[in-house]
């Protein structure tokens, strides 16, 4: 009997492609980051960057020249902005700020989600005994520069979803 790969899953599996692409190219960010352009960077946010704990600043990068695909397009775009690296147990996944000339973006397209949501800052707090929850990334190093551990669940939409895991994961 012969095969029959529908329309659906050709398209899914060329998604799934893209999507590890993107990944690739926001890690690449990571490697080629300059320290003191993201302590500019934040700087310009009032965020001291040398009050971040290294697991922290490890997780951040300024960029100017992001590579990444367009999923429904295909095509390769350049995008600004500061990228923050989310790690979850074996999963990392990416969330870039956009700017234009180190200026946000206040369009609809401002934050770019690559790969799966998971909370920034994860990996910085496994010692800490509180521990704030931010909306966002740029809140959540607005609290660690004055010494609070936090962490940024990347937008409320995902509150009830963090919140779930988080419960379950401290209850064991």
């Amino acid at each position: 009997m012969k095969s029959c790969t529908s329309h659906h899953d050709v398209l899914d599996g060329k998604i799934s492609i893209l999507r590890k692409k993107n990944i690739e190219l926001a890690e690449a960010a990571f490697e080629k980051r300059d320290e003191n352009i993201t302590a500019e960077y934040l700087k310009m946010r009032g965020i001291d960057y040398s009050l971040l704990p290294d697991t922290i600043r490890q997780d951040i990068a300024y960029t100017d020249h992001l590579e990444q695909i367009s999923q429904p397009t295909g095509k390769t775009l350049f995008i600004s902005g500061v990228v923050f690296r989310n790690r979850f147990k074996d999963s990392v996944s990416f969330t870039v700020r956009r700017t234009e000339g180190k200026e946000y973006v206040r369009s609809n397209f401002r934050v770019l989600q690559i790969g799966k949501i998971h909370p920034f800052g994860l990996k910085s707090i496994a010692d800490a005994k509180t521990v704030a929850i931010a909306e966002g990334a740029f809140d959540a190093l607005s609290l660690y520069a004055v010494g609070l551990p936090a962490i940024s669940i990347s937008g409320v939409q995902i509150l009830e979803r963090f919140c779930a895991i988080f419960l379950k994961a401290v209850a064991r």
